[in-house]
């Protein structure tokens, strides 16, 4: 009468809906961190780490990888999903709460540094993935100040 024995259905609440993209954003969060253990023992890694185009450049880095293997996204709640995954695989031991840095990274959209960085992040994602032997080293030219 009132559905209360029901079988509830599950709630889909923020899913990937490629099930490709978490395998693709946890691969891309891989290759940040190899380059990010070198960057921990920097003088300033938590200043630089927070940094706006650091920011922009997890950013960029992880969107370009999701075009390079051709992940579309329903929405921004969904890419927001995305990249929490992707923050919290490669910043979970480096922050306290990866979604909320996630947050605070969107919501530099429009200025100059984090653009820079996401332009930056994607372009060597891309290259990368193009040549094979170009290795990203953006974040150890922010870390060591090249």
């Amino acid at each position: 009468m009132f559905g209360f024995f029901k079988k509830k259905k599950a709630q889909s609440g923020f899913q990937l809906r490629d099930p490709r993209a978490k395998e693709v954003v946890a691969r891309a969060a891989a290759i940040l961190e190899m380059n990010l253990m070198l960057c921990r023992a920097t003088e300033e890694f938590e200043s630089k780490l927070r940094a706006d185009f650091t920011r922009g450049y997890f950013v960029g880095f992880f969107d370009g990888a999701a075009q390079a293997a051709g992940i579309e996204f329903s929405g921004d709640q969904e890419f927001f999903v995305y990249l929490g995954i992707g923050h919290t695989v490669l910043l979970q031991n480096d922050v306290p709460d990866p979604t909320t840095f996630t947050l605070d990274s969107l919501s530099l959209q429009g200025t100059r540094q984090f653009e820079e960085g996401q332009r930056t992040g994607g372009t060597e994602y891309f290259a990368w993935m193009n040549d094979g032997e170009q290795r990203p080293h953006g974040l150890l030219r922010i870390f060591h100040d090249e």
